[in-house]
């Protein structure tokens, strides 16, 4: 629980400190390990795409630990969850990625939305089970009628494409 924890506040850090959104988090590392994290979390399919019960089980404890959990409202949306890391947290290598990787691989998920990376996360995921892409596309639109809008679609093509997991 331990590494997890100090990978959690290392992508909280290379990525100034500050993430919002459990969705986010949970895509972001569901991409580390797809890019070659080696983390050991497994993903299974939920209702917002990839998740892992591990790391959610960790972040539950996190607020404990130099990371602080604020609830989040803006306007008429859905409140969200902001993590930030307390303290001078020293970022590390997360997993078998490099701090320098992960920082190249938070900048790319930046130019995104959450629901964008959540489709993107979800359509990989179904590439994964030996889907075509087409196909991992045509469940991804099935499951997800209201996000996967045609553009949203292209814009996680885009993302998958910039991560070379296409």
């Amino acid at each position: 629980m331990s590494n997890i924890l100090d990978w959690i506040k290392s992508v909280i850090a290379l990525n100034g400190g500050v993430m919002t959104g459990k969705t986010r988090l949970q895509k972001t590392f569901f991409f580390l390990e797809s890019k070659g994290g080696k983390l050991g979390l497994d993903f299974d399919y939920h209702h917002y795409g990839p998740y892992s019960e591990t790391l959610s089980a960790v972040l539950s404890f996190a607020g404990e630990d130099d990371i602080t959990a604020r609830e989040k409202k803006a306007g008429n949306a859905m409140p969200c969850f902001e993590f930030s890391v307390q303290g001078d947290h020293q970022a590390k290598n997360v997993g078998a990625l490099s701090s320098g990787k992960v920082r190249e691989i938070l900048k790319t998920l930046a130019d995104f939305s959450s629901w964008e990376l959540e489709l993107a996360a979800t359509i990989h995921y179904f590439q994964e089970a030996e889907m075509s892409l087409e196909e991992a596309v045509e469940e991804t639109k099935q499951r997800k009628t209201v996000k996967a809008s045609p553009e949203r679609l292209v814009k996680a093509r885009e993302l998958l494409s910039k991560l070379q997991l296409l």
